[in-house]
């Protein structure tokens, strides 16, 4: 099947986008209003809760725009990989947060190759 391999190269390709800063003025779709400091703890929360598609939400942006630590790009491949799991999601959205995830917990690795929470949630 073509579309497995398609995925995963559009999420991989989608999770190295995310971790390049964004140029030029913020847009209306920034989360400008709360710090990413702010948005980091409230994401933790709701992982806490079970609600990683609300924690996702929060976090996503974040990447978009150049502000990740390597703690918020955790955060955010846990929130993809505990959204994938959710009952009642389409099998082509669970492979691609899965595939999110992967790119995700991947890029860390890359990075900080000795972090083992990252390599086993991988």
């Amino acid at each position: 099947m073509i579309r497995r391999p398609l995925h995963r190269t559009i999420a991989v390709a989608a999770c190295l986008l995310l971790h390049v800063p964004a140029t030029g003025a913020a847009t209306a779709s920034a989360p400008a209003a709360a710090s990413p400091a702010a948005i980091y703890a409230e994401a933790q929360s709701l992982l806490r809760a079970g609600r990683f598609d609300a924690a996702l939400a929060l976090l996503r942006p974040l990447a978009r725009h150049g502000k990740t630590s390597v703690n918020t790009a955790f955060l955010t491949g846990l929130a993809a990989l505990g959204t994938a799991e959710k009952p009642g999601i389409s099998e082509d959205a669970r492979e691609a947060l899965l595939d999110e995830a992967i790119g995700i917990f991947h890029a860390v690795l890359v990075a900080h190759p000795g972090l083992l929470r990252v390599r086993l949630e991988l």
